[in-house]
């Protein structure tokens, strides 16, 4: 195992780990000949995010893949305008202060790195993964908006496929939960919100994924496309759903009938595209009892009703972020799924 430790000028400290040359890894499947991608992980050191990077092991981490650990890191002798501060430091910034600082920023990088590595080491080491640890470090005051920032602007530097993060719900520990709730709304990465105790969800495998779009087919392409080669496994059953406004309509009898031939038509060229055998899907149009901007929570209960009815291992839900009417409408959909779906959810920014 060789392990490279460095600071950068962007107050990132970062280290590659590289498992033993006799790591047991799983065969490659079809999917795994493909470019490896860059997996963005967020980490504290709570059991939820121990959960959620086991579950990340063992149903996205895919042979290649470049695996970034990443844990922000919150300055303690940061005053509110990001400005250095604490016993012994004195506002006109000398060269003793600059270096005391640089030293002490380093020491903090050490320790946490110290800690990462001891809690979450091994659990890698046994997945025979290769990956790297970044703590950048969130200047100002302390907030889920500025942790979720750092965070975003990561997982953009990465070009992360995917951003993984524990959700930790609310209580104690709703500060943290915040900050996957703003990274849901905000990164351009899609947001996979892994829910507290996920372990003890019962789940199958091969197993059920669903994929959600709103009024918008080209939408539930990218999301179907994303979870066939992000979350597929050998196996599953990939159901997608469509959300239409066609119940107040004089046509929405043959309207229905037309789109959901539309939907079954397209999800075969979909899903027998790729390089992946035998992918089987179900179909749903799920249509709006009124018009959309006055049935988003009901959308919103129903979506998480039907993933825990099929018991999902996860659901991809397509965000609009264009589009006053599209915003408000799926936005609170959205918005009430990552506060209420038990199941793990990607938010997938359109």
């Amino acid at each position: 195992m060789s392990i490279n430790s460095q600071a950068s000028s962007s107050s990132q400290a970062s280290v590659t780990l590289r498992a033993p040359s006799n790591a047991q890894q799983s065969a490659p499947k079809q999917q795994d000949l493909e470019v490896p991608r860059s997996l963005l992980i967020a980490i504290d050191y709570t059991s939820d995010a121990e959960q959620a990077l086991q579950w990340a092991l063992d149903f996205v981490v895919k042979p290649g893949d470049k695996v970034h650990l990443v844990h922000v890191i919150c300055n303690p002798r940061a005053n509110t305008d990001g400005s250095p501060a604490g016993a012994g430091y004195n506002r006109s910034s000398s060269f003793q202060d600059v270096q005391d600082m640089k030293a002490f920023v380093k020491r903090l990088e050490q320790a946490e790195l110290d800690k990462i590595q001891q809690r979450f080491q091994k659990k890698l080491q046994a997945a025979g993964v290769s990956y790297e640890v970044k703590l950048p470090v969130q200047k100002g005051q302390k907030s889920a908006q500025a942790i979720g920032e750092v965070l975003c602007q990561t997982a953009a530097d990465l070009d992360a496929a995917v951003m993984i993060i524990a959700s930790h719900g609310t209580g104690v520990l709703a500060d943290y939960g915040s900050v996957a709730n703003y990274c849901s709304q905000n990164s351009r990465a899609p947001v996979l919100m892994i829910p507290p105790n996920v372990a003890a969800l019962k789940t199958h495998q091969p197993g059920n994924l669903m994929v959600v779009a709103l009024a918008d087919m080209a939408g539930l392409q990218k999301v179907a496309s994303f979870t066939l080669n992000n979350l597929f496994q050998p196996g599953d059953t990939i159901h997608t759903t469509f959300v239409e406004d066609t119940a107040n309509s004089e046509e929405a009898v043959p309207s229905q009938h037309g789109l959901s031939e539309q939907m079954e038509e397209a999800a075969k060229e979909w899903f027998t595209a790729g390089p992946q055998d035998k992918v089987k899907f179900e179909v749903n149009l799920m249509v709006a009892q009124g018009p959309l901007e006055s049935s988003d929570l009901d959308l919103g209960e129903e979506i998480c009703a039907k993933a825990d009815k099929l018991e999902a291992r996860a659901v991809v839900l397509l965000h609009h972020g264009k589009g006053l009417m599209k915003e408000m409408v799926f936005g609170s959909i959205t918005s009430f799924a990552t506060r209420n779906c038990r199941r793990p959810l990607v938010v997938y920014y359109n």
